[in-house]
């Protein structure tokens, strides 16, 4: 009986510690005045062992949308951050920019907005969701002008 018991806590652990590991990534295709925009809510928090992986599934994303040069990354379910994840997400928006794509925040916390600007972000790309729909509906006029 005691060995099952071992086995079960065993088992909890890891799939909790999996989960932080590998959080689940909602994704969803808008569109805004003719421009299609990506939102992506990762489920769990962003910590050190996590970023990677959600930096990660972004780089590919934004590499095989070609087509699709805005993402917004939704912060609704991240209650709390580290540095280590901050100077991920900072690199990542540097890289979005330098593909000539954009990597815009939403649902940011004053905690995360401090902590993006100590990583390197002068002015973190953070937007409510209006100013996201006014952002989009710019691109698309642009896009038309250009």
């Amino acid at each position: 009986m005691e060995y099952g018991i071992a086995v079960g806590v065993g088992l909890s652990i890891g799939n909790i510690l999996l989960k932080s590991l590998k959080p689940t990534v909602h994704r969803e295709l808008r569109q805004e005045s003719g421009v299609k925009y990506y939102v992506i809510t990762p489920e769990a928090g962003l910590f050190f062992p996590s970023v990677d992986f959600v930096r990660t599934y972004l780089n590919k994303l934004g590499l095989k949308k070609k087509n699709i040069t805005i993402f917004v990354l939704n912060f609704a379910k991240w209650k709390q951050c580290d540095y280590t994840a901050a100077n991920a997400l900072a690199s990542l928006v540097k890289g979005f920019n330098k593909n000539k794509k954009v990597l815009q925040f939403t649902n940011c916390s004053e905690e995360w907005s401090e902590v993006l600007q100590d990583a390197g972000l002068a002015k973190p790309p953070i937007l409510n969701w209006n100013d996201i729909r006014e952002f989009v509906r710019k691109s698309a006029t642009k896009a038309a002008i250009a």
